[in-house]
């Protein structure tokens, strides 16, 4: 049997057409990640509010980036004048 004689009668799908179906999947999914990322970045809660929030964090950073802890402090300070 060819191949020709295997598929008779039956449509065939364009290589194109499952191209297309993969890429827009794969369009979505991304798009799907920056939405989900976007999110998160615009995500209020994590960040510091006030000069004591500020401090407890400089706190918590102190052993990983005392620069910026020092930084963070200075800045947290400053505010408090």
């Amino acid at each position: 049997m060819s191949i020709a004689s295997m598929s008779f009668g039956r449509p065939q799908a364009s290589p194109w057409t499952r191209f297309a179906r993969e890429t827009l999947a794969a369009v979505q999914a991304i798009g799907h990640v920056f939405a989900q990322f976007d999110r998160w970045l615009d995500s209020p809660q994590d960040q510091p509010r006030t000069a004591d929030e500020v401090l407890a964090y400089a706190r918590h950073i102190e052993a990983s980036d005392p620069g910026m802890a020092a930084d963070l402090r200075c800045a947290a300070l400053r505010t408090l004048r």
